[in-house]
């Protein structure tokens, strides 16, 4: 019974057919009646200048023929767009007006105006009308299957959220006791290292849904981006240690932006981490910034492969990533943290940009950051 349903839908060339076809035959029941005639008559006394002349007619058939045509003509091409279907029911009008004009000028038979004009409209109005209802029906299941969606990211959230307090926990107990190896400590290391970048995505999650319901609230101070990158290089420093990777900071004295200390924080953490994953052994991670004349940039950038440019279309949506890229991880990350800083960065009024390869140099990249001064 679904598979009916389903079959009986615009989209469905026959359905349309039917539909027009069954209009068409309305308005030829009116034509058989004729209760068409005194229309007729009077739009075409209208076109040649209001007299009341005596038009001759063609035949009942020929006449029938023409409505099929033009009723049915707005069937046979599926339109995505309403746009489109009113321009060719327009199209459909003109050209009845027009071939009407052309043989009553070689040869004085009239076609009739009236029955063409009400079976088009008619039947653009029928398909207009069930496009409408399936486009309504398709964004109301989209927006139920969307709501479900949220509310399944919402628990399970929730849930991460938990079970990592007590990990958190019990790594915090574990780096308390002072009786440990050297190879528990490099575990110790790792499982903090694992359990951060997480905790990372987690949050990302959460704010990404704020931001796009227009939930997320920013507590705007003034914020001084050299020492947020400071505090945030010294913070991943074990990071990049097990990765092999040293962070050279290029930071200079700026003055302070208007921003949430928190979110930028987190922006620029996510870039260390997305820099970390993405660079060599061996290579090296500079994170800086630099005062211009109202605003303040600051970027992270990396060695490695450079991103090609299909990839940098896409590197700032939600659960998009550069498969291949990463040299950790197996390629595999969320696609989070760049979705976030991208949308974090334009709530506060700033931008961000991917330059890939970097301009000194053949590869790597580098994510610059764009804020007012406050």
């Amino acid at each position: 019974m679904s598979h009916w349903r389903a079959s009986l839908q615009y989209r469905e060339r026959w359905v349309r057919l039917f539909c027009c076809f069954s209009w068409a035959l309305v308005v030829i029941n009116a034509l058989h009646f004729d209760v068409l005639n005194t229309i007729d008559l009077f739009l075409l006394n209208v076109l040649v200048g209001g007299n009341r002349w005596v038009f001759p007619f063609v035949g009942p058939g020929i006449e029938m023929a023409v409505v099929l045509g033009v009723t049915l003509a707005p069937a046979v091409p599926r339109f995505d767009r309403p746009v489109a279907l009113v321009l060719f029911a327009g199209g459909t009008v003109f050209g009845t007006l027009l071939t009407t004009a052309v043989i009553f000028a070689a040869t004085g038979i009239v076609l009739p105006l009236a029955s063409p004009l009400l079976g088009g409209i008619g039947a653009v109005a029928i398909l207009q009308t069930m496009a409408w209802s399936e486009e309504r029906s398709r964004r109301t299941g989209m927006e139920a299957v969307d709501h479900a969606r949220l509310q399944f990211t919402d628990m399970l959230v929730h849930d991460l959220r938990k079970h990592l307090s007590s990990v958190f926990v019990s790594l915090n107990l574990l780096e308390k006791d002072r009786v440990r190896t050297e190879a528990s400590a490099e575990l110790l290391r790792l499982l903090r290292v694992g359990a951060d970048r997480v905790l990372l995505d987690i949050n990302n999650l959460l704010d990404i849904r704020k931001i796009e319901e227009q939930c997320l609230v920013l507590r705007r101070e003034p914020v001084r981006i050299d020492q947020v990158i400071d505090v945030v290089l010294r913070e991943h420093a074990s990071a990049a240690d097990l990765a092999g990777i040293r962070m050279i900071p290029k930071i200079e004295p700026v003055p302070p932006v208007q921003a949430d200390a928190e979110v930028v924080s987190r922006i620029l953490v996510n870039l260390i981490w997305n820099a970390l994953r993405h660079a060599p052994g061996g290579s090296t991670i500079e994170a800086g910034c630099l005062a211009l004349e109202d605003r303040v940039e600051w970027w992270v950038s990396n060695g490695g492969p450079a991103i090609p440019e299909e990839g940098r279309k896409i590197l700032f949506q939600s659960f998009r990533t550069g498969q291949g890229l990463s040299i950790r991880d197996g390629g595999g990350g969320t696609g989070l943290g760049l979705s976030f800083c991208k949308m974090a960065i334009e709530a506060h009024g700033g931008t961000i940009a991917v330059e890939s390869p970097r301009p000194e140099t053949s590869d790597g990249v580098r994510v610059r950051v764009s804020l007012p001064v406050a």
